[in-house]
């Protein structure tokens, strides 16, 4: 078991990027899959940073809600 403190000071290395502008949840986001990736023991997808959060529910089911068929 790694240090907890090593761990948020590794996840919060490297969060600014030069490409483009990002709002503050991206970069929350961005530091708590990498805290959960390198703290996860035993379940491949979480070491992956691969799961879904409550907000990524959010934005997908607002998506679907205001989604307009084309009746034309």
């Amino acid at each position: 078991m790694q240090n907890p403190l090593t761990v948020l000071r590794r996840s919060f290395r490297h969060t600014v990027s030069h490409k483009r502008n990002r709002t503050r949840e991206e970069l929350e986001n961005e530091v708590a899959r990498r805290t959960v990736r390198r703290i996860a023991t035993g379940n491949v997808r979480l070491q992956r940073g691969e799961y879904v959060t409550r907000e990524d529910i959010t934005q997908q089911w607002d998506q679907v809600k205001n989604y307009r068929f084309n009746d034309g």
